[in-house]
């Protein structure tokens, strides 16, 4: 299998994790009336600041600490961003879009 589909399942599954909590992030969302959350999984920062809190970030710490050192492994450098974008959308539910940009200029999606 060709490590760029490799790295598509790595997208998806990550993206997956994401939407096991997408009730917490979905309340969130609704109640402070934000319509994105943006989460660069190699900084692990989340923005907007409001959803900066311990409990995220946990899960933030967690995905990073499996993706980096599998990045690193088997795809050496080419990895620019690792940005993970939940939207909620007007029937309350979130999309979940993990988007991987590598060196060369490829872009990888991944949905759960």
């Amino acid at each position: 299998m060709a490590k760029w589909k490799q790295l598509r399942g790595i997208a998806n599954n990550i993206a997956s994790q994401f939407a096991a909590s997408c009730e917490h992030y979905d309340l969130m969302m609704s109640e402070n009336d934000v319509h994105e959350v943006r989460i660069d999984l190699l900084a692990e920062t989340v923005e907007p600041a409001l959803f900066d809190i311990p409990r995220n970030i946990q899960l933030v710490h967690l995905c990073a600490q499996n993706l980096k050192p599998l990045l690193d492994s088997q795809y050496g450098e080419p990895v620019d961003e690792v940005g993970l974008l939940m939207t909620l959308s007007v029937d309350g539910i979130t999309d979940i879009e993990l988007t991987i940009r590598t060196a060369d200029g490829r872009v990888i999606i991944g949905h759960p």
